[in-house]
Parts: C-alpha cells; sequence; structure tokens
C-alpha cells in the first residue's frame, strides 16, 4: 500500500504542469521604472567620513553599537544621516544609546533583524528602512514588511536580477545594494587568541586561507565576522533596473577614505572592478 501510494504521488507531482504559487502582491505606491536612483553609503566607522567627498551621496547610514554617542557624526548634517543597527544585538546596553541618539534629534533609522523594530521608539516621525538581512525576497514579504512598518526594504546580495526586477515593480521605497563585503557568516565564537579578562575590545583583523581563497575575520564587540577576500559587485551589471536608492557598503574592511573616494567615483561611473564577484545575480532561482 505504501509503495502503490508513493507511485501514484509520484506520477501526480510528474504531471503537474507548474508548481503552485501565491499570487503577486502590489502596494500600489508607483512604478519605480522611469526614476533616477538616489545614492546611499552605509559604513561602520563614521570618523573616516571625514575625509570623504560626500557631494554625490544623498544619504549616509552608519551603523551604530552600544558606545556610540551623537557627537561621533556630529560633523555630518543631521538631515543626512540615517543611523543602523547592528544585524545581531547582544547587549542591553544599545536601548539606552538608541534613545539617547533619538532625543538628539536622529529619526531615520534602519534594522538588520526584526527585534530592532522594538528598539526604536515608535512615534509618527520615525522613518524606518529594512536592511538586506531581513529577507525580503518575494512580493509577500515586501507586503509583510510594510505592514510592520517598513519606510523601505533591501533587496537581499543573494538575490537575481529576474527577482529583484519583480520586486522593483512592487515598491518604490527599495534599495539595491551594488557594492559590499558581504559577510558570509556571523559567530559568537571568539577567533582571538587572548582571554576575555586579557581583551582590549579593540577591533582585531586576522587573514584566513584555503590554500586557493584567502578570507578576513573580523573580531569585533564579541562577534566574529568573515568576508571574502573581495567585495561583492555589480554596480556595472544593472542596466534597466532602477530602485529608489543605490546603495554602496564600507563596512566589515578597514577602508581609508582615500580608498573610499576612489570605489565612489568607479561605481557610480557604473565601470567594472578587477577583483570581485556577483553572487547569484546573473543566476536564475528555477
Amino acid at each position: 500500500l505504501r509503495r502503490n501510494l508513493f507511485e501514484a504521488l509520484s506520477a501526480h507531482i510528474r504531471e503537474a504542469k507548474k508548481i503552485p504559487t501565491l499570487p503577486e502582491t502590489h502596494l500600489n505606491k508607483g512604478s519605480a521604472l522611469h526614476i533616477t536612483p538616489k545614492w546611499r553609503l552605509k559604513t561602520d566607522d563614521a570618523s573616516v567620513l571625514k575625509g570623504v567627498d560626500l557631494s554625490k551621496i544623498d544619504e549616509v547610514i552608519i551603523e551604530i553599537s552600544a558606545h556610540s554617542s551623537a557627537d561621533d557624526f556630529s560633523f555630518l548634517p543631521k538631515e543626512k544621516v540615517r543611523l543602523a543597527l547592528p544585524v545581531i544585538i547582544r547587549s542591553q546596553a544599545i536601548e539606552k544609546t538608541v534613545h539617547h541618539l533619538y532625543e538628539h534629534g536622529y529619526h531615520k533609522w534602519q534594522i538588520g533583524n526584526w527585534g530592532g523594530l522594538r528598539l526604536i521608539p515608535s512615534k509618527a516621525e520615525t522613518d524606518i528602512d529594512f536592511d538586506s538581512t531581513v529577507p525580503v525576497l518575494n512580493t509577500q514579504a515586501v507586503a509583510f514588511a510594510d505592514e510592520a512598518g517598513a519606510g523601505g526594504i533591501t533587496c537581499s546580495p543573494e538575490d537575481t536580477y529576474d527577482n529583484i526586477q519583480k520586486l522593483l515593480s512592487s515598491s518604490l521605497h527599495t534599495t539595491l545594494i551594488v557594492y559590499q563585503d558581504t559577510p558570509l557568516f556571523l559567530s559568537a565564537n571568539c577567533i582571538r587568541p587572548n582571554t576575555c579578562a586579557d581583551c582590549t575590545h579593540q577591533t582585531e583583523r586576522y587573514t584566513l586561507s584555503t590554500g586557493k581563497e584567502r578570507f578576513e575575520a573580523v573580531s569585533k564587540e564579541c562577534l566574529t565576522t568573515v568576508i571574502k577576500n573581495e567585495p561583492f559587485y555589480i554596480g556595472h551589471l544593472i542596466n534597466n533596473l532602477s530602485p529608489e536608492w543605490l546603495r554602496m557598503d564600507f563596512c566589515n574592511r578597514a577602508y581609508t577614505s582615500a580608498q573610499i573616494n576612489r570605489l565612489i567615483q568607479i561605481i557610480q561611473a557604473g565601470k567594472p572592478l578587477k577583483s570581485s564577484y556577483s553572487g547569484n545575480f546573473k543566476k536564475s532561482f528555477a
């Protein structure tokens, strides 16, 4: 009986003309097909921006920590700044920091996980953007994020060109990351050779190698982030894609102001980079 049932079920699956799917959901916020994208720049080191030409950058996103203060980015126009919560939050102290920064007039925020919604004051003037680590890979997820209070969503660097094109038609408030040192993984296990009692609590970097590929392990805030030796980059591949925002990230790696200025020119010109990878962008989920 079990064998007969399995064979009948297998035959039914093979004969199915298409896989059942949920209907696409549109938010009726207009089409993003004919707009000129604005530029966002994200960093986890605000001090490096003092030497960066931001004249062609419309918004700066700064990842904060529990130790952040309004003085750290007071040199930037407040209306141009969006503050981002870390993807992983392990300290309750950051809640006090968030309220401190909110009281100083920073009302534009970005969250990297659903728990971030609880930390940000829910007031009318609050603008909350969802980062790519809050996965939005179909129009149903876009609608759910909208219901949850997202002012905008960010396409995943693991997404494909065809799928991103569908998402852009469902919501105007969409960000596409074109340059990023995408974390391969994050771990609470410490890579440092010292004990916690002997830790300096400064950012440490370690080079890892498989023989064929090199990686960098970044130890910061009691977390280890591993990134590839080359960045994710699709700035030269985004023809006919027009999100509201294009974003370049300078997080995780230790960038200098000069390096960022040079990369901004290359990325905004849509030129290829000598050493980079494009992930799934040119592939298909089918």
